[in-house]
């Protein structure tokens, strides 16, 4: 089956950079990412809910924002 995407040129150069000091294809990358990708969201319910539960036991002098660094540590691993 083929997909068509739009990517950032540096993106694409950078990851075909990769695919070729890995020996593997871009197509081989991307599919990978993907099932990687499915799987994680087939456990997320029940991650996020110890997740949750863990919510507010550390104590913290300062006010921090907690949607805020969840959604970049997710930004940091999935790009």
């Amino acid at each position: 089956m083929k997909l068509t995407l739009s990517i950032k040129k540096s993106v694409i150069e950078g990851a075909e950079k990769y695919a070729s000091e890995k020996g593997i294809n871009l197509s081989e990358i991307v599919e990978t990412y993907l099932v990687k990708l499915a799987k994680n969201q087939e456990h997320k319910p029940s991650s996020q809910k110890g997740i949750r539960s863990l919510k507010g036991i550390l104590k913290n002098s300062e006010d921090v924002d907690y949607k805020k660094t969840i959604e970049e540590e997710i930004f940091k691993k999935h790009g």
